[in-house]
């Protein structure tokens, strides 16, 4: 329990909004081991999504990422499907949810672009920003929350961290409030480009 508590802590300070939607999405990673506990959390989650419009922030990766598991879904519910004819699957159910799920974020989302040239020293979503606090230097990628990675220095727009670093510019102190008061010193604002090959 207490390790549950931790992991919602840090998810967040550093990735996800503290609201029931991101609560019942961060539980449902804990308990993805015990499928009837995660059967109840993903219906409890379409259903608050669907009860208010929502904009999911997505990049490139992540739309591909998020297109990739529909159509495995898709292809699983299938194989269920036939193999549990007649029967009463709530594995077939979970598998529904899911899929629900993806098609409302597939049809709810935009997707993140860099910002024009002269707005790139501000720090939006999908900026690369490094960094310093305590003589220690951080590199964080501001994105959308259901790409948010803690670990992997993803940080959501929506988190403590991520609001504090949006709007602002290299050479500014940011002042984050958790557990402990902290203060970062943007040192860098990048964004990454993807440019157009040609054949």
């Amino acid at each position: 329990m207490l390790t549950a508590l931790v992991f919602l802590f840090y998810n967040y300070f550093l990735g996800y909004d503290f609201n029931f939607r991101y609560i019942f999405r961060t539980i449902n990673l804990i308990v993805s081991t015990h499928p009837q506990a995660s059967f109840v959390l993903w219906g409890m989650h379409i259903t608050m999504q669907n009860d208010r419009e929502y904009i999911y922030h997505l990049t490139h990766d992540g739309v591909s990422r998020f297109t990739s598991e529909l159509k495995a879904l898709q292809e699983l519910r299938v194989q269920q499907a036939r193999e549990e004819a007649g029967e009463d699957n709530a594995d077939l159910d979970l598998t529904d949810r899911k899929i629900g799920e993806f098609v409302q974020i597939l049809q709810s989302y935009e997707l993140i672009t860099p910002p024009p040239p002269r707005e790139r020293d501000v720090v939006g979503l999908g900026a690369v920003v490094t960094v310093e606090t305590g003589g220690r230097v951080n590199e964080f990628t501001v994105v959308g929350t259901l790409e948010a990675n803690p670990l992997a220095g993803k940080v959501s727009n929506e988190s403590p961290v991520g609001r504090a670093l949006c709007g602002k510019k290299v050479g500014d102190r940011v002042l984050v409030y958790a557990s402990a008061k902290i203060t970062y010193i943007i040192k860098d604002v990048r964004y990454a480009i993807k440019r157009k090959t040609t054949g």
